[in-house]
């Protein structure tokens, strides 16, 4: 009797278990070991996400997106752009028909163990890196607030020298339905400080405004224009 190969011990929740060679001293293949491993979650700048090279690997991506989202780590605006990134992904690969299904590896090269930042024992060596406060797949406790990703200060904007100019814009700003409560969704570019300091001082309606009050005028349109564009790239009116 020849025999039985060893299998990942991976099983799903249909309850069938994957029949794929598990890696050499390792209980499941190198897809599934990916899922169970602990990663630093997205948003974060220590996160490494995967290479989006096939359906395996932007599955891995949507998973890590799924879990910071799970622990209100990820708003809809960052999340949002990132699953819209792994929806091209997914269509360039699905239009190429690239990376055809091989046979499953049984060892991680050495080369790969640099790439995919892990040691001999396939531990993930960014986690040892990262201070206590890194966010990680594995966190239980609470977080009460959620990462910012994209946060940029605001730079200096000079007023308007056309009056004209200035008039106009005031009143297509006050055309324009935003919070001076809440930064818009998908323009990660203001935290809620920035936000609150530029529309906390905006000129009033049908009036050009003093110097600062032009400024941060073209400051909020600059946002809600970027929003809106992010908006329309993520498919969400």
């Amino acid at each position: 009797m020849e025999p039985t190969k060893p299998q990942c011990h991976h099983v799903m929740d249909s309850g069938y278990r994957c029949q794929t060679p598990p890696l050499k001293n390792q209980d499941f293949c190198h897809y599934h070991r990916r899922l169970h491993a602990d990663f630093i979650l997205p948003g974060h700048p220590r996160y490494v996400p995967p290479i989006l090279e096939n359906r395996h690997s932007i599955q891995i991506a949507i998973h890590h997106v799924y879990v910071a989202l799970s622990k209100s780590l990820l708003g809809r605006k960052e999340a949002g752009m990132m699953l819209y990134t792994l929806q091209l992904a997914q269509n360039n690969i699905g239009k190429a028909g690239i990376w055809p299904s091989r046979n499953s590896v049984t060892d991680i090269t050495p080369p790969m163990q640099q790439a995919l930042h892990l040691d001999e024992n396939l531990h993930n060596t960014s986690l040892d890196q990262a201070d206590e406060n890194t966010p990680r797949s594995t966190d239980t406790a609470p977080r009460s607030t959620r990462l910012c990703i994209g946060i940029n200060k605001t730079f200096l904007l000079s007023a308007d020298p056309d009056p004209a100019t200035a008039l106009a814009r005031s009143n297509r700003l006050h055309s324009k339905e935003f919070s001076p409560h809440e930064p818009p969704e998908f323009c990660p570019e203001l935290d809620f400080e920035d936000w609150q300091r530029i529309t906390r001082d905006l000129p009033p309606k049908g009036e050009a405004g003093s110097h600062q009050q032009q400024a941060n005028a073209r400051r909020v349109l600059q946002v809600l224009t970027r929003d809106e564009q992010y908006r329309r790239l993520a498919g969400i009116k």
